[in-house]
């Protein structure tokens, strides 16, 4: 069993904040350990996490409005609890998500809600590696929707996880 510290929509500050071991709605291998907050400014807690050096910001089982192109820092990983963690990309200013060197995205869904068949709307790549970022992980994640789900390169990608 591994322990991971996964901070859920960290708290405005973390002195004196109150740490629980909680249950994700899928079986996992890894204890869960979270501190609650704000599930706005879903950019703001990853670059706050990455400030502090990196770490595994976790998302239980919800919808998550994305209404700006979320970009994963190095060192960061953005976790859900599989398919019931689903990120709703509601903008078309660029991909919906982009990876960075030695990040991480696992265990989410990205649906476009207003993508219809009867009228295909051209939204940019749904996750993008194109910036010479040679390591990222891509684990567990369903694209609903999409009408570009993944683009890496032109840079060298060498030592990519995608599963």
């Amino acid at each position: 069993m591994n322990v991971v510290l996964c901070l859920m929509l960290l708290a405005p500050t973390l002195p004196g904040a109150a740490f629980e071991i909680i249950e994700t709605k899928n079986a996992t291998d890894d204890v869960v350990v979270a501190v609650r907050g704000d599930a706005s400014g879903l950019q703001s807690q990853l670059d706050r996490l990455a400030r502090s050096g990196g770490g595994t910001l976790f998302l239980p089982a919800g919808h998550y409005p994305l209404t700006t192109p979320l970009a994963i820092p190095q060192g960061c990983c953005l976790r859900g609890d599989m398919t019931d963690t689903v990120l709703e990309v509601r903008h078309r200013e660029g991909p919906a998500i982009g990876m960075s060197s030695a990040s991480a995205l696992r265990g989410v869904a990205l649906w476009w809600p207003d993508q219809r068949a009867e009228n295909i709307i051209e939204y940019p790549a749904g996750i993008v590696a194109d910036q010479g970022d040679t390591t990222f992980q891509i684990e567990d994640v369903t694209l609903v929707n999409a009408y570009d789900g993944v683009r890496f390169g032109p840079g060298t990608n060498s030592l990519c996880l995608v599963r």
